[in-house]
């Protein structure tokens, strides 16, 4: 056979394409993996899996709004799998490991502008990238809105951690004067070659900053400025998304690192976020399970609650190919 007719029969097996809970994260956080490893108690691991995918791991596995848990096809059999309260319970009990690795230095010099939640994830891809960052924020303490959660969701000693971790990969951080200084934006795009403005907030932060005639390309956070982006959060009024915050700060990273590696700012983007996957799971035979109670709410989950309930994942696949086929049964693959 054809290689290319071989490749094209290929593409059109969906196996492989995303569960919808994946494919609903704005960072596509390997959700069936990271509960498989739950179900098991093997919570080093499945912290590992949060950590993969999620910057910041201690700070948004906490705060995360799950719309991957709106997604979930076990919603039909018993109710949607309680993946926030799975991964709070993780990133209590498990240990990430070792520090993320670093691609070697670039020798570019960027800045996040804000101590908010977008402006850190930035900072943190992109110093794994190999960039020198600083992160430009009035106060001492990083974080905005992030200090606003109750101790017994987000610790202010898990932030603290973050921070910590952060400046062991590189990032510097250094107070920036009010925004109402004229020429502020114009100093900072002097001394780095390409700016992140977070905007997770108040959108008056843009307005501030003298930016706010300025279009933004929704798509990269590019402006008519060359190398200055900004990340604006939803339309006014809209509630604070952690994990729409995060998938910008992410947006805004991958577009200053191609724009500094002078490729294309828009090429293969579309599955960045949120997608539709081709991936159809047939639910017959799938038993109702009830969702878990929890024991205790202040606590969360106990270790053998969060097993039990990692394990009413249905681990959504196709395969029915598979059934259809003796052969094909026999190696279950």
């Amino acid at each position: 056979m054809e290689q290319k007719k071989l490749r094209d029969l290929e593409r059109r097996c969906i196996q492989e394409e995303a569960p919808q809970c994946v494919a609903a994260c704005p960072i596509h956080v390997d959700a069936r993996a990271f509960l498989a490893k739950a179900a098991l108690g093997a919570w080093d691991e499945a912290v590992r899996v949060l950590a993969a995918a999620m910057p910041l791991p201690g700070i948004v596995a906490r705060i995360c709004d799950h719309p991957c848990q709106r997604e979930c096809l076990r919603a039909e059999s018993g109710g949607a799998i309680a993946i926030a309260d799975l991964e709070r319970a993780a990133i209590r009990r498990g240990k990430r490991g070792k520090a993320p690795v670093l691609l070697p230095a670039k020798g570019e010099r960027v800045a996040c502008v804000g101590g908010t939640l977008s402006s850190l994830v930035a900072a943190w891809d992109l110093a794994r990238k190999g960039y020198e960052v600083t992160i430009l924020a009035q106060g001492e303490r990083l974080g905005g809105a992030l200090r606003e959660f109750p101790e017994g969701i987000l610790p202010h000693a898990a932030i603290e951690e973050e921070v910590r971790l952060m400046r062991e990969m590189g990032v510097r951080t250094r107070p920036i004067p009010k925004p109402g200084e004229p020429s502020l934006i114009e100093a900072v795009r002097a001394e780095f070659d390409a700016v992140y403005v977070a905007s997770d907030e108040e959108d008056g932060v843009i307005e501030a900053l003298g930016l706010g005639h300025l279009s933004i390309d929704p798509l990269t956070l590019s402006t008519s400025l060359a190398g200055l982006f900004i990340g604006r959060k939803g339309t006014e009024g809209d509630v604070f998304s952690p994990i729409e915050a995060v998938a910008r700060g992410r947006k805004a990273a991958t577009s200053m690192d191609r724009h500094l590696q002078k490729v294309s700012l828009t090429a293969e983007r579309e599955r960045e976020g949120p997608y539709k996957t081709r991936l159809i799971t047939n639910l017959e035979g799938v038993a109702s399970r009830p969702v878990v109670p929890m024991g205790d709410r202040t606590s969360g989950y106990s270790d053998a609650e969060a097993m039990e309930e990692a394990s009413r994942c249905i681990g959504c696949e196709c395969m029915e190919c598979v059934k259809a086929c003796l052969f094909l049964e026999r190696f279950k693959s």
